[in-house]
């Protein structure tokens, strides 16, 4: 079960940094 959750671990990661990136962009335009 913890590579389970090492991969919702690191699948929210990347999401949450996609999530800041596109606001981040979003503000610059």
């Amino acid at each position: 079960w913890a590579l389970d959750f090492c991969k919702a671990c690191w699948k929210l990661q990347q999401e949450s940094r996609y999530q800041t990136v596109r606001s981040i962009a979003a503000w610059f335009t």
